[in-house]
This record gives structure tokens, C-alpha cells and sequence, in this order.
């Protein structure tokens, strides 16, 4: 069964589910995955820092927190903890983070930072990223098997491909 996350949400779960977000721009696809228990996490990330917006976070709900890529990681680690998983044998995978615009602006490339915050975040809480599909100027939908950990990118633009890490 498939269960489709949408923009700023995720999904924690066990096998045999797959887990599948679509229009990943210059969000990024987030899979976290324990391989011993067969559980997996797939976030829908869009910005990188909640702290970032001091005056939004308190009237954001909890759901919309998960936008925020240092709000989303710790509490799917919390989850999959709950749910069994030591995080010593979780992985990451992440996707996504284009530039989406023509005109290159370092205050318009929120791809670029949305994989730094996430590597920051990961590498902060002892995650390591075993693969990964990001940067370039093509939207990705993402398909994250949890029997077996595998992620299937579908990519679009002049080539579309699919890739399997």
C-alpha cells in the first residue's frame, strides 16, 4: 500500500508500506530508515530553520512544523524510537533541493539551503546520509519502500529518468 506524503508533512512506518511524496522542487525528500526493525520515515521538507521565524512559531500548529527541517528530523527520531528503533542504525537518505529559478540569488536558492540545514541537522544528531539525489534545476518524486529501505526518484525535466538509491 501506498501512503502519499504531501508538501511539509511525513509519514513514520513500519514495512510493508511505501511511502511516496511528489513535487520535490527545492524542498527535500527525507528518508530515514532502520534496516533491523523496517522502519522508515519520509518527510516533505520545505524551509530549513523554524527558529528562523520567531514570530510564526507560536501560532503554527504542530503539522505545520513539519515544514521546517529542524523541527521535522528530531521528531521522527523521537518517533522511530518510540516505535523500537535505536538510532544508532538509522540512515538517511536525501533527495531534492533544486534551484527552481533561472536567476542564481543566495537569497532565492532555498534548495541549497535546505540540504545544508539538513545535513547540519542529521550530522548533529549522529545520522549518517548513505545516498543522495540533490541540487540541479529538475523537480523529483520520491517512492521510499520500507521492506526493503530502497528509494526510487523519478525525475523530471529534459530527461526523465528514474534512479534507484
Amino acid at each position: 500500500m501506498n501512503i502519499n506524503i504531501g508538501i511539509g508533512e511525513l509519514v513514520v512506518d513500519r514495512a510493508p508500506h511505501t511511502l511516496e511524496t511528489r513535487g520535490l522542487g527545492s524542498c527535500i525528500g527525507l528518508t530515514l530508515y532502520d534496516e533491523t526493525k523496517k522502519i522508515g520515515a519520509l518527510a516533505h521538507i520545505m524551509l530549513p530553520y523554524l527558529s528562523e521565524f520567531d514570530s510564526t512559531k507560536e501560532i503554527l500548529t504542530q503539522n505545520m512544523k513539519f515544514r521546517y527541517a529542524d523541527y521535522a528530523i528530531p521528531y521522527i527520531l523521537n518517533k522511530m524510537t518510540l516505535m523500537g528503533s535505536d538510532v544508532t542504525n538509522v540512515k538517511a537518505k536525501i533527495i531534492g533541493g533544486a534551484s527552481m529559478f533561472r536567476r542564481k540569488s543566495s537569497t532565492l536558492n532555498i534548495g541549497e539551503k535546505n540540504i545544508n540545514a539538513v545535513k547540519n541537522i542529521l550530522d548533529c544528531n549522529g545520522i549518517k546520509i548513505i545516498a543522495e539525489e540533490v541540487g540541479g534545476e529538475t523537480g523529483r518524486t520520491v517512492f521510499f519502500d520500507l521492506n526493503y529501505g530502497t528509494v526510487l526518484i523519478r525525475i523530471y525535466g529534459r530527461d526523465k529518468r528514474d534512479k534507484v538509491i
